[in-house]
C-alpha cells in the first residue's frame, strides 16, 4: 500500500467514526416536555427571547397545550432551573410556535 493509499484510507476511516459518533435526529423518544408547577388556570408565558421582558408570543396551559419540543439548549447552563431558559417549539395541529420558556415550568417528557 502506497502512502497516498494509507492516508485516503485513513481519512476514510476517520469520517466513518466521526458519522457514527454523530446523534441521529428522531422524531420521537426524548426532547419534548410537559408544562408543569403551576396550577391549572396559569399559564406558561412562551416568550420571543430568554428574559421576562421579551415579549409574550404564547400561553401554554398545563394539559391544554401541542407536543413542546427542544429547539437548543437551555440556558444559561449550570444554574438552577428557576433561572434557566429553553428555546422551544410547540405543534399544535397546523401550527407551529417558536419560543423560549423557564426551565422551572417543563417537565421532561418523551416525543410522540
Amino acid at each position: 500500500m502506497t502512502a497516498r493509499s494509507r492516508i485516503a484510507a485513513t481519512a476514510c476511516l476517520a469520517s466513518t467514526v466521526v458519522l457514527a459518533a454523530a446523534p441521529a435526529l428522531a422524531t420521537s423518544g426524548p426532547g419534548c416536555f410537559l408544562v408543569g408547577n403551576l396550577p391549572p388556570e396559569e399559564p406558561l408565558m412562551l416568550r420571543a427571547g430568554p428574559s421576562v421582558k421579551s415579549e409574550a408570543v404564547g400561553k401554554l396551559f398545563v394539559g391544554k397545550h401541542g407536543v413542546i419540543a427542544e429547539n437548543g439548549a437551555c440556558r444559561p447552563f449550570g444554574v438552577r432551573p428557576s433561572k434557566q431558559w429553553c428555546p422551544l417549539q410547540v405543534f399544535d395541529g397546523d401550527s407551529v410556535l417558536k419560543g423560549w420558556a423557564r426551565l422551572a415550568y417543563l417537565q421532561s417528557s418523551h416525543c410522540p
